[in-house]
């Protein structure tokens, strides 16, 4: 750097290594430009947003926290500050900073939303819509701002604004696409032109209005499109349950939908009539990572599970015992990727709730080699059965990319816990311990770029959308 470059130089060139994917050179580039402007919030935060992408979370909250204590009014600024929480499953804190940011703020809409996923997150879902309403009714098309670079992708992702989205950023960061995403259940005007479509609103139980939507615009559409949001619709785990039950090999629990009235009214002839026996599970509809999910042992054990748990919409299921001989859970995920299978992780804990976040699998070598052996050969960890039921689970859902979460059991079937395009795919922790995870995640990565590139082919200025008419928030034109 030359003493004449500015705070502005110094930044923007950090800013253009970071769209350029340099990661290392980026942050090179913050970290020598930090401290000619150390109170700059955008400095900050453009830096936040590289650590972020290199996978240091925690640095990327302070980094956003100085931000703001330099620009308290920046409601955009807290809103993403939210987001990070939200993603880091740190809910209370970013309760903390919506509502601090809404006193200062109260009708912004990037609020809102930010708000609205949080609800969704704790299940009230009514105050999810409202939020949801506010901070998508005024815009609805989020396009980045620069052009296409030479050979870029237009792709055009729809999403619900509710936190039951597929995951997308790992997978689009180098894919060599433009993303410009849209809420469809708030679309007023014209979309723009696009390659392709990948249809991201992925939680059927949940963002069930927002694939009604999707649906209505892309029968207008004379684009390609991943994931169809009608064969997503047709992915609530109920639904699915009652499809895969009677595919060869494959065991999934029986499941009914209930509000909270009627499980706290349950009597043992009801439980019975909908064919669940204790021990059985119960979970809040439309929520992941095991949240507000209980094991019950006894019936009467249920009120008090019930004072644990968050929402209105429930599940009740038969509990599927699939702990082995040496007294572990063991949950495989895999991820159907245009037509392949590829082997994700295998998490292992001692608990029946099984995340790879908190299982045993970071201080248990050998663990670590049992799953290094499924990345390797996930066929052969298996078994025959259980790689034929979970090819003809990808053959029934119908999606493009979606992950599946399964067990084997003593008998060698396949114990689907769940499958949707809910799922992350993302690299592992840099931790040195887990870099035999990243060549087989890599691979997956690699199709799933693969895949929007094959589905785009052909596709360009003869697939632009035709002009949608202004309407009502929620209805496209006929």
């Amino acid at each position: 750097m030359t003493s004449a470059e500015t705070a502005a130089d110094r930044r923007a060139k950090a800013e253009a290594l970071a769209a350029a994917g340099l990661l290392e050179q980026a942050t090179a580039a913050y970290l020598e430009a930090l401290p000619h402007a150390p109170d700059d919030a955008e400095l900050l935060t453009g830096f936040g947003e590289v650590v972020l992408r290199t996978g240091h979370r925690a640095a990327a909250v302070t980094l956003y926290r100085r931000a703001l204590e330099n620009a308290p009014d920046a409601a955009g600024m807290a809103a993403r500050l939210a987001e990070i929480l939200i993603e880091g499953e740190d809910l209370a804190d970013a309760a903390t900073v919506l509502d601090q940011a809404f006193q200062r703020s109260a009708d912004a809409p990037a609020l809102h939303r930010a708000a609205a996923s949080l609800c969704s997150l704790q299940g009230d879902r009514a105050a999810a819509r409202r939020h949801l309403r506010q901070g998508y009714g005024p815009q609805a098309v989020f396009a980045p701002s620069h052009p296409a670079g030479p050979g870029e992708l237009e792709l055009l992702v729809l999403v619900s604004g509710l936190h039951g989205d597929t995951p997308l950023d790992p997978l689009l960061q180098g894919s060599g696409c433009r993303v410009t995403a849209v809420v469809p259940e708030f679309l007023r005007g014209a979309l723009p032109p696009h390659d392709l479509v990948f249809n991201a609103i992925a939680d059927a139980d949940l963002c069930g209005e927002g694939l009604a939507a999707a649906t209505r615009l892309v029968s207008q559409l004379d684009s390609p499109v991943i994931n169809p949001p009608d064969r997503v619709a047709r992915t609530g785990r109920v639904q699915m349950a009652e499809r895969l039950r009677g595919l060869d090999g494959v065991i999934t629990a029986t499941m009914a939908a209930l509000d909270r009235d009627a499980a706290g009214r349950l009597t043992p002839s009801d439980l019975a009539g909908l064919g669940i026996t204790p021990p059985f599970a119960v979970r809040a509809s439309g929520l992941h990572f095991g949240r507000s999910f209980e094991k019950v042992d006894r019936l009467e054990d249920l009120p008090a599970a019930l004072e644990r748990m968050t929402g209105e919409d429930l599940l009740l299921m038969s509990f599927l015992e699939t702990r082995s001989p040496d007294g572990l859970y063991r949950k495989y995920r895999l991820f159907h990727i245009g037509g392949e299978i590829f082997p994700v992780h295998l998490a292992a804990s001692t608990g029946w709730k099984t995340h790879y976040a908190t299982s045993a699998m970071a201080g248990n070598p050998d663990l670590r080699a049992e799953e290094a052996r499924f990345l390797a050969d996930w066929k052969g960890v298996l078994g025959p059965t259980a790689v034929a039921a979970a090819q003809a689970v990808c053959a029934e859902v119908g999606l493009d990319y979606f992950g599946l979460d399964v067990a084997v059991a003593a008998t060698g079937a396949l114990v689907l816990f769940e499958a949707n395009a809910a799922m992350r795919l993302a690299l592992p922790p840099e931790e040195p311990v887990f870099h035999y995870r990243r060549d087989p995640t890599l691979r997956a990565m690699a199709a799933g770029r693969a895949l929007l590139r094959a589905r785009a082919t052909g596709s360009g200025a003869e697939r632009q959308s035709p002009y949608l008419p202004d309407c009502p928030p929620g209805q496209i034109a006929p």
